[in-house]
């Protein structure tokens, strides 16, 4: 009769640390989306659980947000263009004033790939304000002008916080595909 109370524990305790390993397989069974490109050498390390890949190849995916979607496209910039991104970046002005729109300015940023430029504007389309944000930095090895574009129909003027956040966040997941030997 001793011994009961000590084994009734000694079972709950070994019960518990089973559940605690079920748990722990079930968080480590959880993969984070990781995209490759190998026409742009570039990894995306994680993409955020609100978005499905488009197109993996191409970098172009469509992120939910609230009941919108917002496409999410990561391009090379032509090599004509330049590697200024100072200048690319207010370029970006005339884009969205040739779209009878709006040009909120650009920032300068630091990412893994060092220096990084953005530029925002919005513009009418079909009755609805779209913004319009975009990063530009140069990807270390291939030496090009990579841009992230978010595209997305604002419906609040905090969306835009968030949304930034989001491609900013895209920014830091971005590593160049390491060489095959």
């Amino acid at each position: 009769m001793k011994y009961i109370p000590l084994i009734v524990i000694l079972i709950f305790k070994v019960t518990l640390l089973n559940c605690s390993k079920k748990e722990a397989t079930n968080v480590q069974e959880q993969e984070t989306k990781k995209i490759t490109s190998n026409s742009y050498q570039l990894v995306v390390t994680a993409l955020p659980e609100d978005c499905d890949v488009i197109s993996a190849e191409n970098m172009e995916f469509e992120c939910a947000f609230a009941n919108e979607r917002a496409t999410l496209k990561i391009t090379f910039l032509p090599e004509e263009e330049g590697m200024n991104l100072v200048e690319i970046s207010k370029k970006q002005k005339e884009y969205f004033e040739n779209l009878g729109g709006e040009f909120k300015g650009t920032r300068e940023l630091y990412g893994p790939f060092k220096t990084a430029f953005t530029a925002r504007g919005r513009y009418q389309k079909n009755g609805k304000t779209i913004e319009n944000l975009k990063i530009f930095t140069i990807h270390p090895t291939l030496k090009r002008v990579i841009k992230l574009e978010m595209e997305y129909v604002l419906d609040a003027e905090n969306e835009t916080n968030a949304r930034v956040t989001q491609i900013i966040n895209m920014l830091g997941e971005l590593e160049v595909l390491p060489k095959q030997m």
